[in-house]
């Protein structure tokens, strides 16, 4: 199995970043970097990583994080 390259986590980062900004300003700023990021990833990369980003809101979602007692 490959890793993702730094290009390819970048760009994840910048999807999840968008998706969770607090504010519509946040989230297209994140929507910019997501797409020059992008601009430089394969339609399989683009593709993957976005599979990858839905599969971490998913676990999130079914696996909240239990606060600290």
């Amino acid at each position: 199995m490959m890793k993702p390259t730094k290009k390819e986590i970048k760009f994840m980062e910048a999807l999840l970043l968008a998706i969770t900004a607090p504010n519509e300003k946040l989230k297209e700023e994140c929507v910019q970097m997501a797409a020059s990021i992008g601009s430089s990833l394969t339609e399989k990369q683009r593709d993957l990583a976005m599979k990858g980003v839905e599969c971490r809101i998913e676990y999130v979602r079914r696996y909240p994080l239990k606060e600290a007692a």
